[in-house]
């Protein structure tokens, strides 16, 4: 779920402002994920790709590296114009961000 010891080598270099990172995190990955599954309900390959590419990067950041996975695998797929696993994906990425959140809040905050 998340890359522990490089997330505290990063709240180390942060310092209080790894909580601003984390609260950003949260309320720009909620409204992506769901701007994705708007997306995906549009087959429009190339705007998918980039919504996932963006939350695959913020995701990235935050050393969420399976829901980063999850991302570039749709990202990958959009990229070739191949949307038919998008749902799944979609919903695997929400899930996931459902656990780092919770994970965030409770161990890192």
């Amino acid at each position: 779920m998340l890359d522990k010891s490089s997330l505290m080598a990063l709240k180390e270099i942060m310092g209080s402002d790894f909580k601003n990172l984390i609260d950003i995190f949260i309320e720009d990955s909620e409204a992506r994920i769901k701007q994705l599954g708007n997306l995906i309900k549009t087959d429009n390959a190339d705007e998918i790709r980039k919504m996932a590419h963006s939350i695959k990067g913020s995701s990235g950041n935050l050393y969420a590296t399976r829901m980063s996975d999850f991302c570039f695998d749709l990202e990958k797929q959009a990229h070739e114009n191949d949307l038919r696993n998008a749902n799944t994906l979609h919903q695997q990425i929400a899930e996931e961000f459902i656990l780092v959140k919770n994970e965030l809040l409770k161990h890192w905050y």
